[in-house]
């Protein structure tokens, strides 16, 4: 197996996955930023093994894999990698491995499929909480155009926080699409309040925040203070007004609360290093 393993290790990423590919009968480069990723891999090795002069060999690989030609450096330019490749690079990266793991769990352990849709949406929902929003919209729509999801609660829950992206990306036309390829009327209160919130109709979430109370299936007051699909609803006076009647007392005040136990916790922790 280590024999094997370092034979595949020794592979260029393009013979890799096609190694995959026939091993697991999967179509694995059929991503929009495969030739961006096939283009990476190649410069890798340029500036590793050739102090970044192009080689012919870069040039032949990346035009094989659908790289446009004028978008490529000369034989024997010398290339540097500046700040912005850099960065979209480690994106990429994030991208391909997010995207392998994924797809070839779901084939090989099919009776994980849920576990497999758990990752990805907590995934989604930690990209969003950094404001994150490209990367949001990369894994919202690679969750969505799985063949299969384990659950309706998990396609509603991928919708939904797909769809915050695309509103903070500027996209509300194409989440109000997205949010109309689901019956919403058979969902939990919980989801009509999602679409409410997300369609910006305050006044009708407010009845559905009366209606959930205190906590519901996916919301309780910690959802209201943490997650993104109420970060402009909560700045509402529909909100303001709702959350201190379910809750008796103020979102404001609950918040300064929560300032303090965080400022307490970073002092103790703080005279614990020290110590």
């Amino acid at each position: 197996r280590r024999v094997l393993f370092r034979s595949y290790r020794r592979k260029s990423y393009t013979e890799q996955f096609e190694y995959l590919e026939a091993r697991f009968d999967l179509s694995l480069k059929k991503f929009t930023n495969w030739t961006k990723f096939v283009e990476c891999g190649q410069r890798r090795n340029i500036i590793t093994h050739c102090n970044g002069i192009v080689s012919d060999q870069y040039l032949t690989v990346c035009l094989s894999n659908g790289y446009s030609n004028d978008k490529l450096p000369k034989s024997g330019e010398k290339i540097k990698i500046t700040p912005k490749y850099l960065n979209e690079s480690c994106e990429l990266l994030l991208e391909v491995g997010l995207k392998l793991g994924q797809t070839i769990w779901r084939k090989t352990i099919p009776t994980e499929l849920e576990l497999a849709d758990e990752h990805l949406n907590l995934l989604l929902y930690d990209s969003l909480l950094s404001k994150h929003w490209s990367r949001s919209l990369m894994i919202g729509k690679f969750a969505l155009d799985q063949h299969k999801i384990s659950n309706d609660v998990y396609k509603k829950m991928f919708t939904v926080n797909y769809c915050i992206a695309l509103k903070e990306s500027g996209n509300l036309d194409l989440a109000t699409k997205e949010l109309n390829k689901i019956d919403w009327s058979s969902s939990s209160d919980d989801f009509k309040l999602a679409e409410a919130v997300l369609l910006d109709k305050s006044k009708e979430a407010a009845q559905f925040m009366l209606k959930i109370g205190k906590n519901g299936n996916r919301v309780n007051e910690l959802a209201y203070h943490t997650w993104p699909l109420f970060m402009h609803f909560r700045e509402t006076p529909e909100f303001l007004k709702t959350y201190k009647k379910i809750y008796k007392h103020s979102f404001s005040v609950k918040l300064q609360e929560e300032v303090a136990s965080i400022h307490t916790e970073s002092k103790l922790e703080e005279s614990t290093k020290q110590a």
